[in-house]
């Protein structure tokens, strides 16, 4: 890549700034403003197919490419699972310039969008509702929580929520964040950004801490626990989860669906998931009580 006070693409006039100085960059034709990183790739033809796909290559390592924009965003933010090569061309500093560059357009257009409001409480004199709402700062009155609730309440209804969501600790850490760090301003993540960049991040993070309990597999050993079910859709699934002292694991859940459930079949699936857990650390495999998980498991020792 390059350095400070050198070009940033092989082509171009324009600039982006950062922390370091400015690096140049390309002029293209005008975009939506919400994709800005469109300018670091070159348009070349409509997409097959239709809709937002574009044939495209990009500035900096000449890779070619046809999708939309989120291919191009996971080339040049390299974001994995997304079916697009990362660009081995751009630096680090240069991604977390595209990263600000892509979370100030999103944050902008979220702030900008127009949306029908309907008011939570009527109105008098025909009085604009917006200057009745209250900040969260000012909701720690009766009416200001009532406001609160209401407000979730729509949520819920409007996106066809199953009530027992606010029983999840993960929606009560939500707002228990919201209010206590008082953040001005704040814009929730698009939907674009919590498919890929947050899932991949919380992904990250449960690996993280799952390598922290296979250790103590290691100094206390675990068991293997299967269980078959049939889910709504009258698919043949087959769970397996870890037990060991620091708790349950979830390893996998196989769909059976189009094998034939014999001995072989689950001695082979058995013996991927010993393998999986390391063989030495298996104290037992427990399995449900049918003829063919008892042969199967019969057949391991």
């Amino acid at each position: 890549m390059v350095d400070k006070g050198k070009e940033m693409m092989p082509t171009g006039s324009g600039n982006v700034e950062s922390s370091s100085g400015s690096v140049n960059t390309a002029i293209v034709e005008k975009d939506n403003p919400s994709q800005s990183l469109w300018r670091y790739l070159k348009k070349l033809a409509k997409g097959p197919g239709g809709g937002g796909n574009v044939m495209f290559s990009c500035k900096f390592c000449d890779m070619m490419f046809t999708g939309s924009y989120t291919r191009c965003k996971a080339h040049l933010l390299h974001i994995s699972r997304v079916g697009s090569r990362p660009c081995p061309k751009v630096t680090n500093e240069e991604i977390k310039i595209f990263k600000k560059k892509q979370d100030a357009a999103e944050t902008k257009k979220s702030s900008s969008k127009s949306s029908v409001y309907v008011p939570l409480y009527a109105t008098e004199g025909g009085q604009d509702a917006s200057k009745k709402r209250k900040t969260l700062a000012q909701a720690f009155n009766n009416t200001g929580r009532a406001e609160m609730d209401r407000r979730i309440g729509r949520f819920f209804f409007a996106s066809s929520l199953p009530f027992n969501v606010a029983r999840s600790p993960y929606w009560k850490d939500v707002l228990t964040g919201l209010a206590d760090c008082s953040l001005s301003g704040y814009v929730p993540p698009s939907s674009e950004k919590l498919r890929t960049v947050i899932l991949a991040e919380e992904k990250a993070n449960i690996e993280k801490l799952l390598e922290k309990k296979k250790l103590l597999w290691i100094q206390y050993g675990l068991s293997i626990v299967s269980d078959g079910w049939t889910d709504i859709q009258r698919r043949p699934l087959i769970n397996f989860i870890a037990y060991s002292l620091v708790g349950p694991s979830f390893l996998k859940c196989v769909d059976a669906s189009g094998e034939y459930k014999d001995v072989e079949y689950l001695k082979w699936l058995f013996i991927e998931v010993i393998k999986e857990v390391g063989e030495d650390n298996v104290v037992q495999l427990i399995t449900d009580n049918a003829p063919v998980c008892q042969r199967a498991g019969m057949n391991l020792a």
